[in-house]
């Protein structure tokens, strides 16, 4: 596993009331892999809209790593939504997660998250999932995007899962997808 691919970074945009174990189930995998290879392979922070810390839905407040905005390099940006989706407000957000697709950021939405990139117009074709509450809703606001409910899906630059400890199933599918990783993924699921 020496010859694994160059250090990745990824951003997970806590939105307030963002789900805790789904933090935590997307961030294990990540630094399961890192100890497992014996060096920091892959990078992650935590973005908040501003500094001030974010309130999760279990009521633990989580101080970001930064804020949205401050710094676009990244590989990939999660936004690890609500329960319950807010209907108005964070237009701040999806005009930030626009600004991410136009340079190429891959983009992945956690529990609720794909709500932020479907409002942004960033999932128009794709197949995603979300949070089992809010199937129906998602495919009835946004007519052209395909809603599984499957617990991830992978469509091209998109990733998205339904929450709760379902990232650890993407995260842990990802790891797969780099040339000779079959192993860390393995040694990651173990």
């Amino acid at each position: 596993m020496t010859d694994f691919p160059a250090a990745q970074r990824f951003g997970f945009l806590l939105v307030p009331n963002f789900s805790l174990i789904a933090l935590s189930s997307a961030v294990d995998p990540l630094r399961l892999a890192n100890m497992a290879l014996g060096r920091r392979v892959f990078d992650y922070v935590t973005i908040g809209v501003s500094t001030e810390p974010v309130l999760s839905s279990d009521g633990i407040r989580v101080l970001p790593d930064q804020v949205m905005g401050e710094s676009s390099r990244f590989d990939t940006v999660f936004v690890i939504g609500p329960n319950p989706i807010p209907r108005q407000g964070f237009g701040e957000v999806t005009q930030w997660l626009r600004r991410l697709a136009a340079k190429g950021i891959t983009l992945g939405g956690i529990d609720t998250g794909c709500y932020f990139l479907a409002k942004a117009g960033l999932l128009d074709g794709y197949r995603c999932t979300i949070h089992w509450e809010d199937h129906e809703a998602l495919a009835e606001q946004f007519p052209k995007i395909v809603v599984t409910q499957h617990f991830f899906e992978v469509d091209r630059d998109r990733y998205t899962c339904s929450g709760g400890v379902a990232p650890l199933d993407l995260m842990t599918y990802l790891l797969t997808q780099a040339p000779g990783s079959r192993q860390l993924a393995n040694e990651v699921a173990n």
